[in-house]
C-alpha cells in the first residue's frame, strides 16, 4: 500500500474516532441537562407547601412525571389486608424492603409506602413488620410514580418485586386507586415502633459531566494519536511499493 494511502486511512480513521468521541460526550451533556431539569423540578415539588392528595390527583387518573415528590397529606384508614413487601430496597448499604399499604379514604384507595425494613435472615423468610397506627390516621409525605411491572415467580407470600401498575390494580381488588404511591413521611398517630422513613432524593448531577469530558479528552487523544503516526510515517525513510503488501 502506498504511503499516501496509509495516510488517508489514518486521518480517516482519526476522523470518525473523534467525531464519535464528540457525539458521546454531547449526549452525556444532554443527560447531565435533563438530570438537572429533574433535579429542579424534584427541588422545588418537595419544598413546595403540603397540600391534600385530592387537591393535585384523583383515582383513575393518568399519573403525571411533574407531580414527582409533591408534598401531599392524606386522611384514612390503612387497611393491611392490602400491605405487601417490595423487594431489593436497599437503604444505607442494607438490603430490606418497603412496607407498601393500602389506605381507604372517602375517595379512593390511597398506596402508602411506610417505610423501609431490613430483610430478614434469608431471601425467603419475610421480617416481621411493624404494626400500622388503627382508626383513622393522618399521614404526610411525598408522591412518587407507579414502578414499571416486574413478573418474578414463586415470592413468598406478601412479598412483590415491584409496585407497577399490574401489581397495585391486583392488590386493589376492584376499588378505585389513586395513580401514585405516598412514601410516608409522618403519621398522626404514629404508630412505635415503624419502619425508617425513605430518605429525600439525591440532587446531585450524576457523573454525566465527569463521562462528557472522559469523552472530550479522547476525541484530543485520538488526534495526538494521528499526529505521532504521521510523523513516524514520514520518518520511514523506507519505501513503500505495491508488491509489499
Amino acid at each position: 500500500m502506498r504511503r499516501w494511502r496509509r495516510w488517508v486511512l489514518v486521518t480517516v480513521f482519526a476522523i470518525v474516532f473523534s467525531l464519535s468521541c464528540a457525539l458521546l460526550a454531547q449526549w452525556q451533556f444532554s443527560r447531565l441537562e435533563g438530570r438537572r431539569r429533574a433535579n429542579a423540578l424534584i427541588q422545588t415539588n418537595y419544598q413546595a407547601a403540603t397540600a391534600p392528595l385530592t387537591s393535585v390527583l384523583a383515582p383513575g387518573k393518568p399519573w403525571s412525571p411533574a407531580l414527582t415528590w409533591r408534598a401531599v397529606t392524606v386522611k384514612g384508614t390503612y387497611d393491611t389486608s392490602r400491605q405487601v413487601l417490595l423487594r431489593r430496597r436497599v437503604l444505607n448499604g442494607a438490603d430490606g424492603f418497603w412496607v407498601l399499604t393500602g389506605m381507604t379514604t372517602p375517595t379512593g384507595l390511597v398506596w402508602a409506602v411506610r417505610g423501609w425494613i431490613p430483610a430478614g435472615p434469608d431471601a425467603r423468610t419475610s421480617p416481621s413488620i411493624p404494626a400500622s397506627p388503627t382508626g383513622e390516621v393522618t399521614i404526610s409525605g411525598h408522591l412518587t410514580g407507579p414502578e414499571r411491572s416486574t413478573t418474578v415467580q414463586g415470592l413468598p407470600a406478601g412479598q412483590q418485586q415491584t409496585a407497577g401498575p399490574t401489581e397495585l390494580t391486583a392488590l386493589a381488588r376492584g376499588a378505585r386507586a389513586f395513580p401514585a404511591l405516598v412514601l410516608v413521611d409522618k403519621e398522626n398517630p404514629a404508630a412505635d415502633p415503624s419502619p425508617r422513613r425513605i430518605p429525600a432524593p439525591s440532587l446531585d448531577d450524576g457523573p454525566h459531566l465527569s463521562y462528557a469530558i472522559q469523552w472530550i479528552v479522547f476525541a484530543f487523544a485520538g488526534w495526538i494519536g494521528w499526529w505521532v503516526i504521521v510523523t513516524r510515517m514520514r520518518e520511514d525513510d523506507t519505501p513503500v511499493t505495491e508488491g509489499s503488501h
